[in-house]
């Protein structure tokens, strides 16, 4: 679908531009029509200037980018404005905070032009699913002192799952114990995701701390702190119910290690086209925190380089997780393992919370399948949700890795801190999958036969030719039947596409709007400029909140829905006047 799409897009674009120009040609060929068209230029450089950064949304512009004057202007502001904040160089006396009751857009002058040093503060934003999305953008947050009590630059709390933080600079290169981004709070108390977009983002880290920290939690009703409603739910692998990390730059510059992304509690992220220098990325085990293990986890296309070895552990390391890694690039001479996992209820003895102890076929909440050992263990590696609170309704999962390169050299994951029961619950081909545990090709290549056995495993298969990815996964669910397991969500995340696709297309259709108007040259001329627009957007994957209002009946649109965009398209632009 995604080819006819972008077939029919070319070809519209193509008859567009041909009648659109043609049509001007003949216009400017007419002297009585160039003063129109001089006009019609300036409405349009007016038009482009005054339109607001999301249409329908009012501005609150900041005094200064001081705490006082951004929170002043969040005051004012309501569900769905823009508050914007000069360019300046402030330091804070006190955390700016954004309640639940509004989704609004917080917009600095740019990186490096809006310089904020926090001090021990923050921005501390509450969201809710119920409001308009959520953004901050366009600062450079500074630590300067340690930030042990306070943690954070940015906290994201509450149940929205559309925020974005983007095209900020997070310096933090010379303090510890902070991190810039983190995800939930232990003292939260609400069964729902919280989730969003980071993007565009600049980090350089302190010694021995996260530029991303995630923690699901779930507060005192959820009898092992954390983890269990999110356990509960269906595993919705390869869809937007992650946390995602695309497009950033992470770089560390002390002696050991920069940790790029940490996560707890039943958290789901995706790292995608990130450059990352002295990389550490790293899940936290339910064993040793109290809660439920990391549910699924994705790490691909991304470029990792180190200089020194500063961090002598694995730059991948998956600790009591599910996922897929795959695609990513490095460039390290160490002497360690590049991607493992590991399950510590295999071989910790003293593992804390409700099902802490280590799995060793006496637990009520494992499976404990005869002659393994407590296999299939709750939340460890290969198997999914739901796990409400034991294995009575697990889903397979998997834990995957290909086409993974260290200086040209394929690097395949390996089991961390292995032991007898670790082999046992631990097994390539039945809960691990490496390159050579799968079959690839095309999907027309696919065998017709397949195998799966519970005690041995079952047979993957990625068919290569299905996206633009190359990815997508088929498990064997039982003998000779295929089923459709995972392939990775949309790139660029659709949300990138609410701040600027979007935004051009509303201001040439403002610009449009008024300069047809005006000159009298009418709706014809509109063609060539929206064929270029709406074929541009249909490769790209997402039409979002097109404005002015005689649009928004065009809200969001994927890529399946493309032909219909175009032919309503059509139809609002065609001639009227001649």
């Amino acid at each position: 679908m995604a080819r006819l799409t972008l077939i029919l897009g070319v070809l519209a674009t193509v008859v567009y531009l041909l009648d659109g120009f043609r049509f001007m040609l003949n216009e400017w060929r007419n002297w009585r029509n160039k003063a129109k068209w001089l006009v019609a230029v300036g409405v349009g450089l007016c038009a482009l200037y005054q339109v607001p950064t999301m249409p329908g949304a009012t501005e609150w512009p900041a005094a200064t980018c001081s705490n006082g004057d951004i929170t002043t202007a969040i005051g004012n502001a309501a569900d769905g404005d823009t508050v914007t904040v000069p360019s300046g160089n402030c330091t804070w006396t006190s955390s700016v905070s954004i309640q639940d009751t509004k989704g609004i857009t917080v917009q600095g002058a740019g990186a490096g032009v809006t310089n904020i040093t926090l001090a021990g503060f923050k921005f501390l934003v509450a969201s809710s699913s119920l409001r308009q999305p959520l953004r901050i953008t366009g600062f450079t947050l500074i630590n300067s002192t340690s930030c042990a009590a306070t943690g954070d630059s940015i906290q994201m709390l509450g149940t929205a799952t559309d925020w974005r933080i983007d095209h900020n600079t997070f310096d933090g290169n010379t303090i510890n114990l902070c991190y810039p981004i983190r995800i939930g709070d232990a003292n939260e108390n609400t069964d729902n995701f919280n989730y969003g977009l980071i993007d565009h983002n600049t980090f350089t880290n302190a010694n021995n701390n996260a530029s991303i920290f995630i923690e699901w939690d779930r507060g005192t009703p959820d009898t092992v702190l954390s983890g269990d409603y999110v356990w509960s739910q269906p595993a919705a692998r390869g869809t937007a119910q992650a946390v995602y990390i695309e497009d950033n730059v992470f770089s560390g510059f002390f002696t050991t290690l920069n940790q790029t992304i940490d996560c707890r509690w039943a958290c789901k992220y995706v790292l995608r086209y990130n450059i990352i220098h002295n990389p550490w990325i790293s899940t936290h085990s339910g064993c040793t925190n109290g809660g439920r293990s990391p549910v699924w986890q994705e790490i691909y296309n991304n470029t990792f380089t180190d200089d020194s070895n500063k961090y002598t552990g694995s730059q991948i390391e998956m600790r009591s997780t599910s996922g897929v890694w795959f695609g990513n690039t490095f460039a390290t001479t160490a002497n360690r393992y590049i991607i493992t996992i590991d399950h510590e209820r295999s071989y910790v003895a003293a593992c804390t919370g409700a099902y802490g102890p280590r799995a060793d076929g006496t637990r009520a909440w494992d499976q404990n399948t005869v002659g393994q050992s407590g296999w299939r263990a709750l939340g460890q590696p290969g198997w999914g949700p739901p796990q409400a609170s034991d294995m009575s309704a697990y889903t397979f999962a998997g834990a995957f890795a290909w086409g993974n390169l260290n200086n040209g050299s394929l690097v395949d994951m390996t089991i961390a801190n292995n032991n007898p029961f670790t082999s046992t619950h631990l097994v390539f081909g039945r809960d691990l999958y490496n390159e050579g545990n799968m079959a690839s090709g095309t999907l027309a290549a696919r065998p017709t036969t397949c195998a799966n056995s519970d005690l041995t495993g079952r047979d993957v298969y990625n068919a290569t030719d299905q996206n633009a990815f190359g990815v997508k996964l088929y498990q064997c669910s039982s003998t000779d039947t295929w089923t459709f397991h995972y392939e990775p969500y949309p790139y660029p995340h659709h949300l990138q596409g609410s701040s600027s696709s979007p935004i051009v297309i509303a201001r040439i259709i403002r610009w449009m709007e008024v300069a047809s108007v005006i000159t009298g040259l009418g709706w014809h001329f509109r063609r060539p400029l929206l064929a270029m627009c709406l074929a541009g957007l249909s490769v790209g994957g997402t039409l979002v909140q097109l404005a002015p209002k005689s649009y928004d009946t065009v809200k969001v649109v994927s890529r399946d829905s493309a032909v219909k965009v175009l032919t309503a398209f059509n139809h609002l632009t065609k001639p009227r006047d001649r």
